[in-house]
């Protein structure tokens, strides 16, 4: 029995010496990793968090003095932004950039209108927002999507998820993705049952057939989307049905 024992001890130091401690810590996530790898936002999409009826706001975060929290052209509130109470009438944002004051804890956050939204004049001319104000900082100003998104528009540039294409006319379309950098486009077609490129639409801006749908209608509906892709990330675009 004391044998057993001894090998037993024996057998679980053998394991900690080859398998690293902080295999058994707690997992790492995005939030709670966030200050060591801030930029992973950038390209993401993002809204308010509306539990909060205010943001700090500014142009330069490398020059930032606390004097700023006393005043009020650094603060922007919901009713400037057309925000009430409800998340899904926030405004939604591309994150573009960061900037992690460490000394401070205050890690902000650069963004920009995504289509199909406007920017209101201040925030144009301040568009870094406060996100976080310390390391456990539980309430950031932010609510930031897993990642990328991709919008489609129309030819007067606003967001549509549905159309109607009759016969012998073309649909013309434009996705534009919160990915930065050189950003790739395939548009593709859902027909038996998977997901299949459009042969030569390679491009944000697509004029769309009744022809170019024929195999793929069912009903006399079709499923499209478009694929962005920038360096390693890919953002697969929301289903938009077409009525032909």
């Amino acid at each position: 029995m004391k044998n057993r024992i001894i090998s037993l001890v024996l057998c679980v130091a053998l394991v900690f010496q080859l398998v690293p401690l902080n295999t058994f810590a707690e997992e790492i996530t995005i939030e709670t990793d966030i200050w060591q790898n801030p930029g992973y936002a950038i390209g993401n999409v993002a809204v308010l968090n509306t539990y909060w009826s205010s943001y700090h706001i500014t142009d330069n975060p490398s020059a930032y003095s606390d004097e700023y929290w006393d005043d009020d052209s650094y603060w922007i509130y919901n009713e400037e932004l057309g925000v009430d109470e409800i998340p899904d009438d926030s405004i939604e944002f591309a994150v573009t950039n960061y900037y992690a004051d460490t000394e401070r804890e205050y890690l902000w956050y650069k963004v920009e209108a995504a289509p199909g939204f406007e920017l209101p004049q201040k925030l144009k001319e301040k568009p870094y927002i406060l996100h976080m104000v310390s390391i456990d900082d539980d309430m950031p100003s932010l609510e930031i999507g897993e990642g990328g998104k991709n919008y489609i528009l129309d030819t007067e540039g606003s967001t549509i998820t549905e159309a109607v294409l009759p016969f012998f006319e073309t649909l013309q379309l434009e996705s534009v993705s919160t990915l930065l950098g050189n950003v790739s486009y395939q548009w593709q077609v859902y027909a038996v049952e998977n997901w299949l490129d459009i042969l030569g639409e390679d491009e944000s801006k697509i004029e769309i057939t009744s022809g170019m749908l024929y195999s793929a209608l069912e009903d006399n509906i079709a499923t499209v989307r478009c694929v962005a892709k920038a360096g390693t990330r890919t953002v697969e675009g929301d289903s938009f049905v077409i009525t032909v």
